[in-house]
């Protein structure tokens, strides 16, 4: 070190040199690395289940059983979900089991209070509770016997479960064997053995003891293993099933919510109107009134619809099933002078041999043709046909058929409407598709019950699009749709047994089973086509 100005020390220069050539280095090598980033590969995917380790589980099989805990070990960490629903043991016990998870262990403890039954085969199935903590991936296939007694029962039933309207798989489903062949079991008790169907709606209950059961399937809103309040989806056979050796029979069992009674779910009341909502459709429905000349009623749906004609009160009696109400109607209330309002025309397009149709929320007391008109001279002759049943609504007659399309006006106060309102003047523009836009169905009815009723549901996107009812299959064999729609339509067959003209489900108070629905497909509709089809059950 010379000690002149501005001059580097000797020893600084080399730090300095060696420092620039360190960083020119490091500089390189990331440089370098950064062009070569690559992601990090964690190896195939996890898609193994946890498995179950038997030397350190509770033995398989056990006989003689009087242990109070079991213990499942697998070979990964787990976690357990909603053990007390996923996870099954029949048969039932009568005090929830504690379910412990101590990292890859699964300790199973009975209640102190249960008391297992004598020489019978208990049978443990997991369902989808066993997931290992990483990914989810699910064990399906584990199931754990063990008896009380010196052997494992091997009897097995199998089946399947579909919903009785739509005849689809219903997956999850309770279906229970009882040894108590009372009626009330299903009603009061858990199932002897019972299991859960898969996503294909199978069952199979396994280990059985010989004997006579019942058996039963259920939608179990409540999860307390038996059917305890209406809603509860439900199937059942009329007769008990005898197991033994040679039982191979499968069993259908077809599904249907239990009908609720009939009750009044709500009330609308005031200005001379009575609207009482029910829970479904009356079958049996008795309205009287103090004076019937003085009200209008109509039963639409699952509504009663009622108008006081008269400026005093009225009063009615409602009886059916398990019930007899009184209702007060009040007297008719007159609108505002001058009071006018605006009918409905229900469809502005219409088929060959359809008549247009009106409507209004509330009757139409009066029409008076005088103010209605056709622009189009040949059309002519018109009539007014009141609905035979809805005094909301009537149909205009006339030769319109062989018109594509025509307007027709209605002057002011053509309609007189309830309670004292007159229609607005209006003009309604109707369009008449052509036959050759439209197909024609003929279906063909094959080994239909000659003593039943039947009703025919044709179905397009979702939709019924017509009905008709067979009051008695005798002689007709053929019906015919002549006017439809191009599109793809399924057909939905009722065997109509108590003839209420719509489809009912099981009754379990009655022993009666819901009744037969057959659903089918059908070709394609395609305009100025004719298809015939034959429909057999």
């Amino acid at each position: 070190m010379n000690g002149k100005a501005g001059a580097i020390p000797n020893d600084v220069y080399f730090c300095e040199m060696k420092f620039k050539s360190s960083f020119l280095l490091l500089t390189i090598l990331l440089s370098t690395s950064c062009a070569n980033i690559k992601g990090i590969n964690g190896g195939p995917e996890d898609k193994k289940a946890p498995g179950l380790v038997l030397s350190k589980s509770s033995p398989q099989k056990q006989k003689n059983f009087k242990d109070r805990k079991l213990n499942f070990y697998f070979d990964e960490w787990i976690r357990i979900e909603n053990p007390q629903s996923n996870i099954s043991i029949s048969p039932s016990l009568e005090f929830p089991a504690k379910y412990i998870l101590k990292g890859k262990e699964l300790i199973i403890e009975l209640d102190s209070r249960e008391q297992l039954k004598e020489n019978t085969t208990y049978s443990i199935q997991f369902g989808e509770s066993i997931k290992d903590i990483t990914v989810g991936n699910v064990q399906r296939n584990l199931r754990y016997i063990f008896s009380t007694g010196d052997y494992i029962d091997s009897l097995k039933i199998e089946g399947q479960v579909k919903d009785a309207f739509s005849n689809q798989a219903k997956e999850k489903i309770l279906v229970g064997l009882y040894n108590n062949l009372h009626d009330s079991a299903f009603q009061k008790l858990k199932p002897f053995y019972f299991c859960f169907t898969d996503t294909a709606g199978r069952f199979q209950l396994e280990n059985l003891s010989p004997g006579e059961y019942k058996l039963y399937a259920l939608l179990d809103k409540n999860q307390n293993y038996y059917f305890d309040q209406f809603g509860e989806y439900l199937a059942f056979l009329n007769q008990s099933i005898s197991i033994s050796d040679s039982t191979h029979q499968k069993y259908n069992l077809f599904l249907s919510e239990s009908r609720t009674p009939l009750f009044i779910k709500d009330r609308v009341a005031g200005s001379g109107k009575l609207k009482l909502q029910f829970n479904e459709k009356p079958d049996s429905l008795v309205p009287s009134f103090s004076q019937i000349s003085n009200v209008l009623w109509y039963l639409a749906n699952d509504s009663l619809l009622v108008w006081n004609m008269k400026e005093v009160q009225d009063s009615l009696v409602l009886k059916y099933p398990g019930h007899s109400d009184s209702f007060q109607i009040t007297p008719k209330i007159n609108s505002p002078a001058n009071g006018k309002a605006s009918i409905g025309l229900r469809e502005r397009i219409l088929k060959p041999d359809e008549y247009p149709s009106f409507s209004y929320k509330d009757p139409i007391l009066n029409v008076d043709l005088s103010k209605i008109m056709c622009i189009d001279s040949s059309i002519s002759n018109l009539k007014i046909q009141p609905d035979a049943v809805d005094p909301r609504s009537f149909q205009l007659i006339g030769n319109f058929s062989n018109k594509s399309e025509f307007k027709l006006i209605f002057g002011d106060s053509a309609m007189l409407l309830w309670p004292d309102l007159v229609s607005k003047s209006d003009t309604f523009q109707i369009r008449y598709l052509d036959k050759t836009a439209l197909s024609r169905l003929t279906l063909k009815l094959d080994s239909l019950n000659a003593e039943s009723a039947y009703i025919l549901e044709l179905i397009e996107s979702e939709q019924i699009r017509l009905t008709r009812n067979i009051a008695k299959f005798e002689s007709l064999k053929e019906l015919t749709f002549p006017n439809l729609l191009p599109g793809i339509y399924k057909l939905r067959l009722i065997e109509d047994k108590n003839q209420n003209r719509r489809w009912d489900g099981a009754n379990y108070e009655q022993k009666i089973q819901a009744e037969p629905v057959w659903n089918f497909s059908l070709p394609e509709l395609r305009a100025d086509w004719d298809i015939a089809v034959t429909i057999k059950p």
